[in-house]
């Protein structure tokens, strides 16, 4: 099915809706029509999702927060295909998108268990922060928080409070 706001003028398609997503699909508003495409209803704040590690029950929010002041649909869905070609975007559920201007912003994960013979059960990552959470509460193990950044930073303190035993060793990595 063809996105029938896409038909006329100038059109831009945003992938992701995160900040940057979010950001650009509200400056582009005024000026083009704008579509927003990302699977999920809600923004998740990644450099928030420490505090779901220390106990916070949920740091996302709707994305119609976000979008209520604008112009901007929302189309919950993934992307399947981009044609820099035609100018198409292509949707699992079928939706066919043309656009003049294309933002693709799905930011950074940090892709699972990469760490070098990590069991699911001994490494977490951003994206993992309720089981880490889990095992904060269950464990009297210390925890090493790979990264001196601010995300390092920001899940060591919260974690060092949380855990039965808090024994965190925070690895700092990168220049000095």
């Amino acid at each position: 099915m063809t996105n029938k706001l896409s038909s006329a003028g100038k059109h831009a398609v945003v992938v992701g809706a995160g900040f940057a997503g979010l950001r650009a699909a509200s400056q582009l508003d005024p000026q083009v029509r704008v579509n927003l495409i990302d699977p999920a209803d809600h923004f998740t704040g990644r450099v928030r999702l420490h505090e779901t590690a220390a106990g916070r029950p949920d740091v996302t929010h709707p994305l119609r927060t976000f979008l209520q002041s604008t112009n901007v649909p929302h189309l919950r869905a993934q992307v399947i295909l981009i044609d820099i070609g035609s100018a198409k975007v292509h949707t699992e559920a079928g939706h066919i998108l043309d656009h003049h201007r294309l933002v693709y912003v799905l930011g950074g994960r940090t892709g699972g268990n990469e760490v070098t013979g990590a069991s699911p059960e001994r490494a977490y990552t951003a994206e993992s922060p309720v089981q880490l959470h889990k095992r904060l509460l269950d464990s009297s193990r210390a925890l090493t928080v790979v990264g001196g950044g601010l995300s390092g930073i920001e899940l060591a303190r919260p974690s060092a409070r949380t855990a039965r035993h808090p024994r965190v060793a925070r690895l700092i990595s990168g220049a000095n």
